[in-house]
């Protein structure tokens, strides 16, 4: 990496708070970011639940409670009373910045919900951790911060105690770690049955990817992951995007260095409603309750697909004279052709000879081949194969033929997908994801 990423970053690419926040900080160990929109008291559950993480008493907590310009009357109106609520809790006085400690545990609150500091309009979610995390970028630059791990969380988790410390050493060779995690059932019968299968669908998602074979088999979840601040900086930060910002950021990292997956106690968080993002866990879970028909995830046939795909690159890469894609991409489950079409409509056959061109090495074309067929890119082939004919099936058919989800049952119902899915999906091991695993 070169030579002062993280201070060429702050002076060319990082918001300008963080080049010039400047507030009393007693040293710690590490930071946790937690961007705030939209929230109430129950917050208190989350602060509680701080108290109870190992060596949480040197950390630093970095509140971040945002809002836009655009953001509706009774969001800022919300975001208001929040604000009060937060700065008497922690006895804080209204300040833009300002730093407190409560129960042993440090915090800087910064407020950008207030008029004349709020969010640029049609920014969200996405500019708010990058806040976050630039300001943790530069105290650990400015050595009020020790650690480079940078854990980033939301406001209605519970944290387990080993939350610290099972983050990996500083001079690891990772980008991200994630955290498992699972959601708490609450509401009525409903939204509880709607978060079930949302849940089950994420870890669905993810062992079909990695039944595939695909090195970007891995959970994009806001608040269950930390980040390296050098690989932080090094993909400029946090995209400023009005949801899945997350998703991207973690799609950079993987090309810097490998992610791991902990084993660790799960993160537990609000199996909530919510429209704080366009899309998501919380809105998921209202839209599911809407529909008036079985909740429908991809085929398995799907992955199936991508898995061919997978091998067809590897055979590629080892005997690319005169290969034939037709016959590599053709399967028994899959129909004739519908797979070579996808990818000829994609482009990645294209890019794939393209890479075979240009590629000094054997290593420089894998390397070719991984960056382009990244989490984005597969994700997008994901709706090609869906949409071209491998269709969805209801989340519980689809669990009972998945040859990636364990059961033993002769019918699977929204229960069962869903204790299926969560232990076939949490790591008995640290697992590494990425070109070098």
């Amino acid at each position: 990496m070169p030579k002062d990423t993280a201070g060429r970053y702050l002076a060319r690419h990082a918001e300008p708070l963080a080049r010039t926040i400047d507030v009393p900080l007693r040293p710690v160990n590490h930071a946790i970011c937690i961007p705030l929109y939209d929230e109430d008291a129950r917050f208190i559950e989350t602060l509680n639940s701080l108290a109870s993480v190992d060596g949480i008493d040197d950390a630093l907590v970095i509140l971040l409670v945002n809002g836009a310009e655009d953001t509706p009357s009774s969001v800022q109106n919300a975001n208001e009373l929040f604000l009060g609520w937060l700065r008497r809790t922690l006895k804080i006085a209204a300040s833009p910045v300002a730093t407190t400690e409560r129960k042993g545990i440090q915090f800087l609150v910064i407020d950008c919900a207030s008029p004349g500091r709020r969010l640029p309009a049609q920014q969200g979610v996405g500019l708010a951790r990058k806040l976050a995390g630039d300001v943790a970028l530069a105290l650990h630059r400015n050595g009020a911060v020790a650690s480079p791990w940078m854990a980033c969380t939301d406001a209605d988790v519970q944290l387990p105690s080993d939350y610290l410390a099972a983050l990996p050493p500083d001079d690891s060779p990772y980008s991200a770690a994630l955290f498992p995690f699972e959601h708490t059932l609450e509401g009525s019968p409903s939204q509880q049955a709607a978060m079930k299968q949302y849940e089950a669908y994420l870890h669905y998602y993810v062992l079909g990817l990695a039944f595939a074979g695909s090195p970007y088999a891995y959970p994009s979840i806001g608040s269950s992951f930390a980040v390296h601040l050098e690989r932080y900086a090094a993909v400029r930060g946090f995209p400023r995007k009005l949801a899945a910002e997350d998703f991207y950021l973690l799609n950079k990292l993987i090309k810097q260095a490998p992610l791991i997956r902990l084993k660790t106690a799960p993160i537990r968080i609000r199996g909530r409603e919510s429209t704080r993002v366009p899309f998501g866990t919380g809105r998921a879970v209202r839209d599911i309750q809407e529909i008036d028909e079985p909740y429908s995830v991809y085929d398995p046939r799907v992955f199936a697909a991508l898995r061919l795909w997978q091998r067809a690159q590897r055979s590629f890469v080892a005997h690319p004279d005169s290969f034939d894609w037709e016959g590599a991409l053709d399967g028994a489950d899959i129909p004739n052709g519908l797979l070579h079409r996808c990818l000829v409509h994609q482009g990645a056959l294209k890019a794939a000879e393209t890479a075979r061109l240009h590629a000094a090495s054997t290593a420089q074309f894998l390397r070719r081949l991984f960056e382009w067929n990244d989490a984005f890119r597969t994700l997008r082939l994901v709706h090609l194969l869906r949409d071209a004919g491998l269709g969805t099936l209801p989340l519980t058919e689809a669990v009972q033929r998945a040859p990636f989800v364990p059961t033993t049952a002769s019918e699977v119902d929204i229960d069962g997908a869903w204790r299926a899915t969560k232990q076939a999906g949490t790591p008995n091991t640290a697992v590494t994801l990425g070109l070098h695993d």
